[in-house]
Protein backbone atom coordinates (compact mmCIF):
# COMPACT_ATOMS: atom_id res chain seq x y z
CA UNK A 1 0.00 0.00 0.00
CA UNK A 2 1.53 3.36 -0.99
CA UNK A 3 2.14 6.02 1.60
CA UNK A 4 -0.41 8.80 2.08
CA UNK A 5 0.32 11.98 0.19
CA UNK A 6 0.95 15.20 2.08
CA UNK A 7 -0.08 18.70 1.20
CA UNK A 8 2.83 20.75 -0.21
CA UNK A 9 2.85 23.13 2.74
CA UNK A 10 3.26 20.18 5.14
CA UNK A 11 6.01 18.36 3.25
CA UNK A 12 9.52 18.13 4.61
CA UNK A 13 10.96 16.43 1.52
CA UNK A 14 13.06 18.58 -0.81
CA UNK A 15 11.13 18.50 -4.09
CA UNK A 16 12.33 20.02 -7.32
CA UNK A 17 10.61 23.21 -8.45
CA UNK A 18 8.73 21.24 -11.10
CA UNK A 19 7.50 18.69 -8.54
CA UNK A 20 6.41 21.42 -6.14
CA UNK A 21 4.55 23.27 -8.90
CA UNK A 22 2.83 20.07 -10.03
CA UNK A 23 1.73 19.40 -6.45
CA UNK A 24 0.38 22.94 -6.10
CA UNK A 25 -1.65 22.49 -9.31
CA UNK A 26 -3.02 19.23 -7.92
CA UNK A 27 -4.08 20.94 -4.70
CA UNK A 28 -5.75 23.76 -6.64
CA UNK A 29 -7.75 21.20 -8.63
CA UNK A 30 -9.32 19.66 -5.55
CA UNK A 31 -10.10 22.88 -3.67
CA UNK A 32 -13.74 23.10 -2.59
CA UNK A 33 -15.87 25.89 -1.10
CA UNK A 34 -16.34 25.64 2.65
CA UNK A 35 -19.10 28.15 3.36
CA UNK A 36 -21.39 25.49 4.93
CA UNK A 37 -18.80 24.62 7.54
CA UNK A 38 -18.89 27.93 9.42
CA UNK A 39 -20.93 26.53 12.30
CA UNK A 40 -21.76 23.00 13.45
CA UNK A 41 -24.95 21.55 11.94
CA UNK A 42 -28.03 21.61 14.21
CA UNK A 43 -28.21 17.82 14.29
CA UNK A 44 -24.75 17.56 15.86
CA UNK A 45 -25.46 17.18 19.57
CA UNK A 46 -23.06 17.21 22.46
CA UNK A 47 -20.81 19.92 23.82
CA UNK A 48 -17.58 18.09 23.01
CA UNK A 49 -18.69 17.27 19.45
CA UNK A 50 -19.57 20.89 18.72
CA UNK A 51 -16.34 22.08 20.33
CA UNK A 52 -14.35 19.67 18.16
CA UNK A 53 -16.17 20.97 15.04
CA UNK A 54 -15.15 24.54 15.88
CA UNK A 55 -11.57 23.44 16.55
CA UNK A 56 -11.07 21.32 13.43
CA UNK A 57 -12.76 23.39 10.70
CA UNK A 58 -10.27 26.32 10.75
CA UNK A 59 -7.36 23.87 10.68
CA UNK A 60 -8.79 21.98 7.73
CA UNK A 61 -9.50 25.23 5.88
CA UNK A 62 -5.86 26.26 6.31
CA UNK A 63 -4.78 23.12 4.51
CA UNK A 64 -7.13 24.07 1.69
CA UNK A 65 -8.31 20.63 0.55
CA UNK A 66 -11.43 20.42 2.67
CA UNK A 67 -14.88 21.69 1.80
CA UNK A 68 -18.65 21.41 1.92
CA UNK A 69 -18.51 17.94 0.42
CA UNK A 70 -16.96 16.70 3.64
CA UNK A 71 -19.66 18.02 5.99
CA UNK A 72 -21.27 14.67 6.82
CA UNK A 73 -17.91 12.97 7.40
CA UNK A 74 -16.86 15.81 9.65
CA UNK A 75 -20.13 15.58 11.60
CA UNK A 76 -19.68 11.82 12.05
CA UNK A 77 -16.07 12.36 13.12
CA UNK A 78 -17.07 15.04 15.66
CA UNK A 79 -19.95 12.95 17.02
CA UNK A 80 -17.70 9.93 17.60
CA UNK A 81 -14.96 12.10 19.04
CA UNK A 82 -17.43 13.71 21.48
CA UNK A 83 -18.76 10.31 22.58
CA UNK A 84 -15.20 9.06 23.02
CA UNK A 85 -14.30 12.02 25.26
CA UNK A 86 -17.43 11.54 27.38
CA UNK A 87 -16.68 7.82 27.82
CA UNK A 88 -13.10 8.57 28.84
CA UNK A 89 -14.41 10.99 31.48
CA UNK A 90 -16.95 8.44 32.70
CA UNK A 91 -14.25 5.78 32.92
CA UNK A 92 -11.86 7.98 34.90
CA UNK A 93 -14.64 8.89 37.35
CA UNK A 94 -15.44 5.23 37.98
CA UNK A 95 -14.32 3.79 41.29
CA UNK A 96 -13.84 0.05 41.16
CA UNK A 97 -14.80 -1.66 44.39
CA UNK A 98 -17.08 -4.51 43.37
CA UNK A 99 -16.70 -7.29 40.78
CA UNK A 100 -19.67 -5.84 38.88
CA UNK A 101 -17.66 -2.64 38.45
CA UNK A 102 -15.15 -4.58 36.35
CA UNK A 103 -17.91 -5.62 33.96
CA UNK A 104 -18.99 -1.99 33.63
CA UNK A 105 -15.37 -0.97 33.08
CA UNK A 106 -15.00 -3.57 30.34
CA UNK A 107 -18.19 -2.36 28.65
CA UNK A 108 -16.99 1.24 28.74
CA UNK A 109 -13.58 0.23 27.38
CA UNK A 110 -15.27 -1.60 24.53
CA UNK A 111 -17.37 1.46 23.67
CA UNK A 112 -14.29 3.69 23.87
CA UNK A 113 -12.57 1.46 21.32
CA UNK A 114 -15.62 1.49 19.02
CA UNK A 115 -15.87 5.29 19.02
CA UNK A 116 -12.12 5.66 18.63
CA UNK A 117 -12.14 3.42 15.57
CA UNK A 118 -15.11 5.29 14.14
CA UNK A 119 -13.69 8.79 14.53
CA UNK A 120 -10.41 7.66 13.02
CA UNK A 121 -12.23 6.06 10.10
CA UNK A 122 -14.40 9.12 9.46
CA UNK A 123 -11.35 11.32 9.92
CA UNK A 124 -9.69 9.73 6.92
CA UNK A 125 -12.72 8.84 4.80
CA UNK A 126 -13.95 10.48 1.62
CA UNK A 127 -11.59 13.40 1.41
CA UNK A 128 -11.21 14.44 5.02
CA UNK A 129 -7.85 12.84 4.58
CA UNK A 130 -6.00 15.12 2.18
CA UNK A 131 -3.97 12.22 0.81
CA UNK A 132 -7.08 10.74 -0.82
CA UNK A 133 -7.82 13.96 -2.67
CA UNK A 134 -4.22 14.47 -3.66
CA UNK A 135 -4.02 10.98 -5.12
CA UNK A 136 -7.02 11.77 -7.32
CA UNK A 137 -5.49 15.09 -8.30
CA UNK A 138 -2.19 13.41 -9.18
CA UNK A 139 -3.98 11.14 -11.64
CA UNK A 140 -5.81 14.11 -13.17
CA UNK A 141 -2.57 16.10 -13.48
CA UNK A 142 -0.84 13.12 -15.09
CA UNK A 143 -3.66 12.86 -17.63
CA UNK A 144 -3.35 16.57 -18.42
CA UNK A 145 0.42 16.22 -18.85
CA UNK A 146 -0.06 13.28 -21.21
CA UNK A 147 -2.61 15.31 -23.23
CA UNK A 148 -0.16 18.22 -23.52
CA UNK A 149 2.66 15.90 -24.56
CA UNK A 150 0.45 14.21 -27.14
CA UNK A 151 -0.57 17.58 -28.56
CA UNK A 152 2.76 19.40 -28.50
CA UNK A 153 5.35 16.65 -28.01
CA UNK A 154 7.64 16.20 -25.04
CA UNK A 155 8.81 19.57 -23.80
Amino acid sequence: MPRSRKVVSLQTRHNTKAETEARRREEAMVALPSDQLVSPPPYLKGKEARREWRRVVPLLEQIGVFGNLDKSNLAAYCYNYGEWVELIRKRSALSITEPEDFKLLQAIDKQIKVHEDQFRRFGSACGMDPSGRLKAAAKQTQTEQETIEARFGAI
